[in-house]
């Protein structure tokens, strides 16, 4: 099935360049984080299968279409232990890195209004590198990006948290506490 993407527009000896160009983007992160469940990791198998049968037998046929990879890399925000996770969750659509990477993130304990800003931003710059390998670049992104986020969403939760009946507004946030209620 081929629809009006990226790659109806592009032949397929480009199609072709774009899928090794990835794929070697693939590889190289592959190496870099391991293919591991905390690591990298490809959720599209078959579209892997398919993508390195067409790059190693450098032939496509007429309406060959390239593949959408779907990857995922999971990056540690901090080099501390325990510290808090991101998910950096990026569909290659087939005629990347010509055309743009999806992309989604999110980063443990970071509630899903700030989720969703924060990946708007990490879209943003993967228009910007429309053209060129971006996945490392959007990883980079993210943990640049994910602690910002996490302390904005910390400080914007901080008032409620304190409620306006004095007494105990000034103990932090952290962990779990006990109240008193008189009745």
């Amino acid at each position: 099935s081929t629809d009006a993407g990226p790659e109806a527009t592009m032949g397929s000896e480009q199609g072709l360049e774009a899928l090794e160009r990835a794929m070697q983007e693939v590889e190289a992160l592959a190496a870099i984080y391991g293919y591991e469940p905390d690591g990298f990791t490809v959720h599209s198998e078959a579209e892997l299968l398919a993508a390195q049968t067409a790059v190693e037998g450098g032939v496509v046929g007429e309406g060959w279409a390239a593949p959408r990879l779907e990857i995922e890399l999971q990056l540690a925000l901090e080099e501390a232990e325990g510290a808090p996770i991101a998910r950096l969750r990026c569909a290659l659509p087939p005629g990347y890195p010509t055309c743009a990477a999806e992309v989604s993130a999110s980063v443990q304990g970071l509630p899903r209004g700030s989720a969703d800003r924060l990946s708007a931003q990490l879209t943003e710059r993967a228009a910007e590198l429309a053209g060129e390998e971006a996945v490392l670049e959007l990883g980079q992104a993210l943990q640049e990006l994910g602690p910002a986020a996490l302390e904005e969403s910390a400080a914007a939760a901080q008032p409620a948290e304190a409620g306006p009946a004095g007494g105990g507004g000034a103990q932090a946030a952290e962990g779990n506490g006990r109240r008193w209620i008189w009745a």
